[in-house]
């Protein structure tokens, strides 16, 4: 598990926004007895972003939730 947090500023036609942003994130890798040479993982994020007025909430990364597999040598 990963957790962020942040203030933000910004300067927009000589006007100061601040705001803050969140960042949420979980992960896992686990193996099947027998099979240790595959490890199969997952993560998944959430982002919030505020700044003035605006806010915006989106995924960390391509998607919501990924997944692979992984081979060990």
């Amino acid at each position: 598990m990963a957790g962020f947090l942040a203030a933000l500023s910004e300067v927009v036609n000589n006007q100061t926004e601040s705001g803050f942003q969140i960042d949420g994130t979980f992960g896992s890798e686990f193996h099947f007895a027998g099979i240790e040479s595959l490890g199969f993982s997952m993560e998944f994020g959430i982002s919030v972003n505020t700044l003035g007025s605006d806010t915006d909430i989106s995924t960390m990364g391509s998607s919501f939730l990924k997944a692979a597999v992984h081979f060990y040598l």
